[in-house]
């Protein structure tokens, strides 16, 4: 099998971040099988805090971010790194009615999303997914290029600050490219396709060999909680737990999620968790102007912060005052993919 291509960087509205979390996710658990020195290697995790935060400036982004693992072996302290850029923008995920759809009859799972909605909005979750203008539909080119990196608080602040510098040197200023869609919902209303926007991602980040399509279970008329299943058994459950939008002007539109993830890996003895907040800031402009000139018909900037939790320790999650550790800012375009037809399949 070839080697997986570390990941340190971030990508589109709530898909990438999973793609990079599964991809070093199945390294650290290969490494944690086969051992560091070529022995075996026990693999376990700190037990999970499920503590969600409040809200931070949402013009410098996001929440909590991951808990602290080990792989303890005898030479643990190798170059390997887990990163803790806590997951991203990725397939948002939330109510637990999802799940439970399975469970249901046809009859009464179509009548679940307007009820579902209703309560995740009573509850203060915000509205029942992130909603864009009908002139987005179908399938786009996005181009993300990382464009600054900022630890507020300084490195000592930072759980792994080799992530941070890897992000620097080797992520700064280099553009990822990569296609999203816009779908409809049972309502007619435009919404991301997390599950074609996950499986294009993971095309990217982890190649052909991967699993396909229907190892990733995701509706979008319930679109908070995505699972993933990843070859070798690791399954990535996300969810959302609450969302905003702001729609700022005729051509402007604001959108923060914030979502949890729970990586379960075989071999390990708990789940890994991590919850972030992607923040991003859209402005668009009519695709025949864009065609005039040939650029983009959305720009978008898109910011993503690390807080500490409770697994980097009290005395430093209490110094640092719920304010973020890292901060990264991506600068986004889309381009319209006329090869792929007007809407995702």
């Amino acid at each position: 099998m070839r080697p997986k291509r570390q990941i340190r960087r971030s990508i589109s509205q709530n898909c990438v971040h999973t793609a990079r979390e599964a991809v070093e996710e199945l390294d650290w658990s290969q490494q944690c099988r086969e051992g560091l020195d070529g022995g075996p290697a026990q693999c376990s995790s700190s037990s999970i805090d499920n503590r969600e935060t409040s809200p931070s400036n949402p013009e410098s982004a996001a929440d909590p971010c991951a808990t602290v693992e080990s792989c303890s072996h005898a030479r643990v302290a190798s170059d390997y790194t887990i990163s803790r850029r806590g997951l991203l923008r990725f397939a948002g995920c939330a109510v637990f009615a999802a799940a439970g759809l399975a469970t249901r009859s046809k009859a009464e799972a179509s009548a679940l999303p307007s009820v579902v909605d209703k309560a995740w909005q009573v509850m203060g979750g915000g509205p029942p997914d992130l909603f864009f203008p009908d002139q987005w539909l179908g399938v786009w080119r996005v181009e993300s290029t990382l464009i600054k990196v900022e630890t507020p608080l300084g490195p000592d602040f930072i759980p792994d600050l080799r992530v941070v510098e890897r992000a620097k040197r080797e992520d700064l200023n280099k553009p990822l490219r990569y296609e999203v869609a816009f779908i409809r919902n049972r309502q007619g209303k435009i919404i991301t396709d997390r599950r074609f926007n996950t499986n294009k991602l993971l095309d990217v980040y982890m190649g052909a060999e991967r699993a396909g399509h229907d190892n990733i279970k995701w509706d979008p008329n319930n679109p908070n909680s995505l699972s993933l299943l990843l070859p070798g058994g690791m399954n990535i459950l996300t969810r959302v737990t609450r969302r905003s939008e702001d729609p700022v002007a005729a051509d402007r539109l604001d959108t923060s999620e914030y979502f949890e993830q729970v990586f379960d890996t075989p071999g390990r003895a708990e789940p890994r968790v991590k919850a972030s907040q992607c923040y991003t800031k859209y402005k668009w402009r009519d695709e025949r102007q864009a065609a005039v000139d040939g650029g983009p018909a959305i720009v978008a900037t898109q910011v993503i912060s690390d807080y500490l939790t409770a697994y980097d320790g009290e005395m430093r999650l209490l110094q640092a005052q719920n304010k973020p550790v890292v901060v990264y800012t991506y600068r986004m375009t889309f381009r319209r993919d006329l090869s792929n037809g007007a809407i995702a399949i």
